[in-house]
């Protein structure tokens, strides 16, 4: 984004070692998105979206289109909540917070996932 609205290559080598960092230390093997690098707790949906936002339009690789397919569906099985139809907003380690946010957690959800959507539709094109 920087880049094409700079139209500069200036940043690069300091994005891809931040996104290498981020890759990293902020997801599990099993696609769970950490909130902190350190500590996996509080699972939160934002720290979801966030990742499918960065991992498509920041690093776009192949291996980012998979990691974001495992985050997805990880959030799926461990954050919604299928009798309400809606994503918890944070799953602490001994308490889970169900507070209906909706342009904190609902709102980033929708948005995220038709981005991904979208990404996936347009390469079968």
């Amino acid at each position: 984004m920087l880049r094409l609205a700079l139209s500069t290559s200036e940043f690069d080598d300091s994005i891809q070692k931040g996104l290498a960092y981020y890759r990293a230390e902020l997801f599990e093997s099993d696609g769970t998105a950490k909130y902190y690098n350190h500590n996996r707790y509080p699972l939160d949906m934002h720290c979801v979206c966030q990742a499918i936002l960065t991992l498509l339009k920041v690093g776009n690789t192949d291996e980012d289109i998979q990691l974001a397919t495992k985050i997805i569906s990880k959030s799926i099985d461990t954050l919604y909540m299928s009798d309400k139809q809606r994503f918890v907003y944070q799953k602490h380690k001994h308490f889970t917070n169900k507070v209906n946010y909706i342009r904190w957690t609902q709102a980033w959800v929708y948005y995220s996932f038709s981005l991904y959507n979208n990404f996936l539709s347009k390469q079968a094109d």
